[in-house]
């Protein structure tokens, strides 16, 4: 089963711990509505499930299947495309022919790499940044759906 990068970066995201949809928003730096619809493509896919836990305040937890614990293997494969893709835009600053799935999904799937530390955040941060300047996709929202303009400019690092 073939995953897209953005339903690699959610599994994954699973696979490691991050288990509410709140949480996978926050470590991908999208919004609760992007992962949640991605999360009902697992769901149909039969890869993730729901289970609500606590007895006084509920939390729904995402869990991967049997299956889904199968098709970790193809994520990790959409990741090492993804970092293939990631270090050709960085090099040519276009994606590579090789790369299918379009931009939107390229940007949306990038943050793994960090969260994973396999490229650094600050890395992914500029591209994110770049690429919304560039008109290459409207404005970058975090996972609260605020726009990045709004944030607070005193974490910056001093040059």
């Amino acid at each position: 089963m073939e995953l897209r990068p953005s339903e690699a970066a959610v599994l994954l995201a699973i696979s490691s711990g991050i288990d509410t949809v709140d949480a996978i928003a926050r470590a991908l730096n999208t919004s609760k509505e992007t992962v949640e619809q991605i999360v009902e493509g697992l769901e149909a896919k039969g890869l993730v499930e729901r289970r609500e836990e606590g007895r006084i305040i509920k939390r729904r937890r995402l869990r991967l299947t049997r299956q889904g614990l199968d098709a970790v293997a193809e994520a990790r494969r959409q990741l090492d495309k993804l970092l293939e893709a990631y270090q050709h835009y960085r090099r040519e600053k276009v994606l590579p022919p090789s790369w299918v799935w379009g931009l939107d999904e390229f940007l949306l799937a990038l943050p793994l790499l960090a969260l994973l530390g396999m490229v650094p955040a600050i890395e992914i941060v500029e591209l994110l940044g770049a690429a919304t300047e560039a008109g290459e996709v409207g404005e970058v929202e975090d996972y609260e759906g605020e726009d990045y303009d709004d944030i607070d400019d005193d974490w910056a690092i001093d040059e």
